[in-house]
């Protein structure tokens, strides 16, 4: 049997508000706009004719428009003590498209977790380290994470069990 359908929906969001960017001041204005520390950060914003989806900066948004793979991993050591560790792993310099964050955990103790900051925003709390290699996933091949230039990863680990480890933050993107 054949045939197919139609789904309709309404997505709303900032666009309905924000059609046109003339100055930052106009947005600052306007009730209930989202993100705007991040149009902040965009260094010649007089330049900046049209936004077609305010939604897309610092959101997750479907389908990828890059096309460049671009995926790094960096090691932390961990001592044999109970604590928090902070870390940081700085994203390229460019616009990128969130794929995963991935961590790995050598040794841990099952009360060992960690929270996980994107540029100062905590998307992870209290999460328990796993057997395995953990993905996390933030995009398919139909969603992915717009992140601007410079970007952030702050990573605290929670060293309950005070063993010593490594761990390992890796990041899959699109640039």
């Amino acid at each position: 049997m054949s045939g197919s359908f139609t789904a309709n929906y309404n997505v709303g969001g900032d666009i309905d508000k924000v059609k046109k960017i003339i100055a930052l001041e106009e947005i600052e204005k306007l009730d209930n706009v989202e993100n705007v520390d991040n149009i902040k950060n965009i260094d010649n914003l007089q330049d900046v004719e049209n936004v077609k989806y305010l939604n897309e900066i610092g959101k997750i948004r479907g389908f990828a428009t890059k096309t460049q793979p671009y995926n790094f991993m960096e090691e932390f050591e961990i001592p044999a003590l109970k604590d928090n560790y902070t870390f940081t792993m700085n994203l390229p310099s460019v616009d990128c498209e969130i794929l995963a964050i991935t961590l790995t955990c050598s040794g841990y103790g099952e009360d060992d977790h960690y929270d996980l900051f994107f540029n100062d925003v905590q998307w992870f709390k209290d999460w328990y380290c796993s057997e395995v290699k953990e993905g996390l996933f933030l995009g398919t091949s139909t969603y992915v994470y717009a992140a601007p230039a410079n970007s952030a990863i702050k990573l605290i680990f929670k060293n309950d069990s005070g063993t010593q480890k490594k761990i390992w933050l890796g990041v899959r993107m699109l640039v």
